[in-house]
Order: C-alpha cells, then structure tokens, then sequence
C-alpha cells in the first residue's frame, strides 16, 4: 500500500504523490508532457467529474481536470473560454492539466478579477510542491500568490523548491495595464538552468538556477508539475491577517451584481514542452538506465544511423517521467521512461498500476467502476437507454421466435391429423380425396333418411324423356342437367310443345294440386305419336301411385 503523509492509494499516487515521502517506486509514472495549443470551446476535454477516483491517469481521454467547481451552477466554459467562477459559498475554481510538464515553455491569455480580496493563478505545481507562479505578492508575509486588486495595472511572479517559501523575498512584479478588463499573455520559459516569466511576449524577469545555490542545494524547480488555473478568495474571514492584508482587504460579496460571481477568464493555452530525451531513460522493465543526452549527443563518426536507430526508438517510445533517488547532495532525480500511467483502480499504486488488487471488492475499485465514473451524466443516460433498448429488442425477438415455433408445431400437428383424417378438438368432418379417375363414385356422399322414399331408375328404354336420378356427390353428375324443382317444371310447361309429365318431389298433398293439369291433354299433344302420348299416361299413373 502506497504510504505518504495522508496515506493512500490510487489517486494519491498520481501527481500529487510526494515521492520523499512515499515507498520508493509507488508514486505513478507522469504523464510525459506534449507540445499542444489548447482552446476551451467546451468541456469534452475536460473531466468535470470532481469524485475521489474519477481520474487515473488517462490522458488520451482528457487534457484537464475540475479539481475543484465553485458551487455555482454556472458552466466553466463561456462563450468558448474557461471561466474560473468564485462565489461567496462555493469556495472558487481550480483545473489543472493532465499532462505534467518538465522543461519547456507555457503561456496563456488570461482576463484576471479586479475584485478585493480574490486571487487569479496561473502556476505549475509538482509533488514534492515546486512551484512557478505568476503573480506573487511583493508585500510582507503571508506569500503573495498571482493577481490582486491591489495593483490592477500589475502582475506579481514567484517560485518556490519543495514548498519552501524561504525569506518571502523570491518574488517579481511586471506591469500588466487594465488586467481585469483586458487579456494579457503570461508566459514562462523554463529550462534545466534558467527561469523566465514573460508578459506579451516580454522577458521581464530572469532566474538562473546557479542563483539558488544554497547550503549545497540548487533550491531551484525541477520536477514534473501540471499546469494550473484557479480563482480563490484570501480575503474571507477565516484566512489569516496577512494573507487579507496582502490580498488588499475582504471581498465585497454584493460586487458581484447580476451575476452572481466574480471570475477570472482564459482563452487558450499554449505548450512547447522540453525535448525528454535529453533526460536519462529508464526502462520500465528494467533497473537499469542510460544517460540519452550523452549518447544522443555523440554523432557523426561515432556510428551510423542504424546504429542510432534503437536509441531513436527509444525516445520515441517515452510515455512518462519517474522519479528516482535523491543524489547525495540531496537533489531530486527525474527519469525519462516507457512505464504505464493508467491505474486499473483507485487499490493500485506505482508498483501495481494494473494487476486486479485483493480486497478491492468495491464496484468503484474496478476497471469498469472507474470508466463509468468518469462518464458524464449525458454519456451515462445514453448507455442506459441504449441498454434497455437492446433487451427489449431481444426480449422482442425472443418472445417473436417462441410464438413462430410454437405455430409451427400447431400447424405440423394440424397437417399430421388430416392426412390421418382426424381433428381434434371439433366434431369430425369426412375427408373427400380428390380422385384422378374420370369415373363416377360408387358411393354417394350424401344419404337420405331412412323414411325418404327414393325413385328407382328410370329405364333406359324412356329416351331423352325419361329422368334419371342423379348420383349426387359424384363425378357422374358433371355436365348433367340437376333434377327439376316445381320453379323449373312450370317454367318449362309454358314452353310451346311441352307434354311430358313431370315427377314433383312434394308429397301427396301438392301433388293432387297439380295433378289435374298433368291428365288433360296437351293443347299441342297432336304432334306426338300416340305410342309416345300413351307412355305419358302411363308413366304419370305409376307416380301417382307411389305418392
């Protein structure tokens, strides 16, 4: 377990682990700086998610961190700057870079407060608390740090090694005209052996490392720091009298006017970032180092190119700096290197950036817990809605494949009973088979009451007058003429020539009805043989008879 004067794991191995105070090895590899020009048009690059945890060191997700968000509800990009918000309760605003920077230059365009008591920054800062600043205070103690409304037309400067603040009298001031209504580019230009603060582009003021020689100490920064913004109020009541006194008085809370809030603004920010294979490198993977500078800076004669090529490599493989022993002079050492900079969780330290921790049973200490804290709220509402989204689809398909198959085998059971010529469930209903045979069916599918009394055939002798019941339910009654009803007999006794007697399906009631117009003779019954008209009577007496 990472141990330092708070103790802790995960993020208190990150950059603000102290290594003169922690285990050797468990403070986090640093992100290695990485010459960018940065805008603030929003906040997607910019992890506002201010819970212990939420950031492990992932910097090709996010290029700053919210440290701290005034409890205004005001958002910290305005108007595509990054505004530093104070209010009386909330305490003021902080973010820093994710990237930490050793050597190079920096600068940004900042509009300061021109409030009474509140400070802009606009520092680096490092874990074992080397500082450069713009702005510190020239008055007595406590440390003046960054702007205050005491000068409006000046911006102090300062610098500290390993927090110590010394005498108070390392600071600088520059002249900044009408900072508060008007942005100015405040810069620092900082090597292994010099320190420069710039204002538009102007050195005004210039620091040499050999000038810090103390007690056989270069009490000079130089160690990886990140770059920080923040707006925070000094004169409030529980600051001590110094600090009120430097700030120029307490904050007059009801300036804030419509707004709310003071704020400080910045447009951009600016880094070109020392070359860090001028740095020692030390392997990952290994104890051992090689000093690149030596090496880098032996060329022509020495080798060729493919011989250098490995050391090219190498530089172009750096992804961190990580700290080393102090010398015996007591100077802390910094090391160029390939190590990880992303923990898998808040359990993790320097020693075990990635291996699953024991005991780390909480949802937040897992790879997955620390994503999805890192998420905002709109991200994480798209991926619940997504979530859901896609079980109902597949609850949908599921439910969709169940039904069909269960169809399915109704409809092969349905298919199985008939072929079998069954049903079930329903009164049976007889099958017809469709038969390929032109001939008629012996068996008709319709039968008669028992007490129905069926006409037998008519012999074949009659001719085309004689009627033949028709073999109903079979193919031999296609294409013949259907057994006359009373509708058809009468309309084919008005016909001229008609004078065959007709055989009615009623009974002997209706029978006796129309019985007499079938004895009378036909008024053209004459062009009828007499054979044939005495066949007439004949067949008509024998259906009388039956009926």
């Amino acid at each position: 377990m990472h141990h330092n004067r708070k103790g802790g794991t995960g993020p208190a191995c990150l950059a603000g682990c102290d290594p003169q105070f922690s285990v050797a090895g468990y403070c986090a590899p640093l992100p290695v700086c990485q010459s960018n020009n940065y805008t603030f048009t929003d906040t997607s690059r910019i992890l506002t998610n201010t819970s212990v945890g939420a950031y492990l060191g992932n910097v090709t997700q996010y290029d700053f961190t919210l440290d701290h968000q005034d409890n205004n509800a005001t958002s910290i990009i305005q108007d595509g700057e990054l505004a530093l918000i104070l209010t009386e309760a909330g305490g003021g605003t902080k973010v820093s870079s994710t990237r930490n920077i050793l050597y190079g230059s920096f600068s940004a365009s900042i509009k300061t407060t021109g409030a009474v008591g509140v400070v802009t920054a606009f520092i680096t800062m490092s874990g074992t608390k080397d500082e450069i600043d713009w702005g510190a205070c020239l008055s007595s103690p406590p440390p003046g740090r960054q702007w205050t409304a005491s000068n409006m037309s000046e911006a102090q400067n300062n610098y500290f090694w390993e927090g110590d603040v010394g005498s108070y009298n390392q600071s600088g001031r520059a002249i900044a005209k009408n900072r508060a209504s008007a942005y100015h580019v405040y810069g620092v230009n900082w090597t292994p052996d010099l320190l420069e603060w710039t204002v538009d582009g102007t050195v005004t003021r210039t620091l040499t490392r050999a000038s810090t020689l103390s007690g056989g100490l270069y009490k000079f920064p130089q160690t990886p720091s990140k770059i920080q913004f923040s707006v925070w109020p000094a004169g409030i009541s529980s600051s001590a009298a110094g600090t009120i006194s430097w700030a120029g008085g307490m904050i007059d809370w009801s300036g804030t006017g419509s707004l709310g809030y003071y704020a400080a603004y910045v447009q951009w920010l600016n880094v070109q970032c020392y070359d860090p294979a001028q740095l020692t490198f030390q392997s990952s993977n290994s104890t051992k180092s090689s000093n690149s500078t030596s090496r880098f800076r032996e060329r022509d004669g020495e080798f060729d190119l493919d011989e250098r090529s490995p050391l090219w490599k190498r530089a172009n493989a750096i992804s961190s700096y990580v700290y080393g022993t102090n010398s015996s002079a007591g100077q802390m050492s910094v090391f160029a290197s390939d190590a990880q900079t992303v923990m898998s969780s808040v359990a993790n330290t320097g020693k075990n950036m990635l291996n699953p921790v024991k005991n780390a049973s909480s949802a937040s200490n897992t790879a997955v817990g620390n994503w999805w804290a890192k998420q905002g709220i709109a991200v994480k509402v798209g991926i619940i809605i997504g979530a859901v989204a896609v079980v109902l689809f597949l609850l949908v398909a599921c439910c969709t494949c169940v039904a069909r198959r269960k169809d399915k085998k109704q409809y092969a059971q349905i298919q199985k009973a008939a072929r079998a010529g069954a049903t079930t469930g329903r009164d049976q209903i007889p099958l017809v088979e469709k038969k390929t045979s032109t001939t008629a069916s012996s068996t008709p599918a319709y039968s008669p009451p028992e007490n129905y009394q069926t006409r037998p055939s008519q012999p074949a002798s009659q001719g085309s007058y004689g009627f033949q019941q028709p073999a109903y339910g079979s193919q031999a009654n296609l294409g013949r003429p259907q057994w006359p009803d009373e509708r058809t007999q009468q309309s084919q006794q008005a016909q001229p020539g008609y004078g065959q007697g007709a055989y009615s399906p009623y009974g002997q009631q209706h029978q006796s009805n129309y019985g007499g117009q079938y004895q009378q003779q036909h008024p053209q019954s004459q062009q009828f043989g007499g054979q044939q008209q005495q066949g007439y009577g004949q067949q008509q007496a024998s259906y009388q008879g039956r009926y």
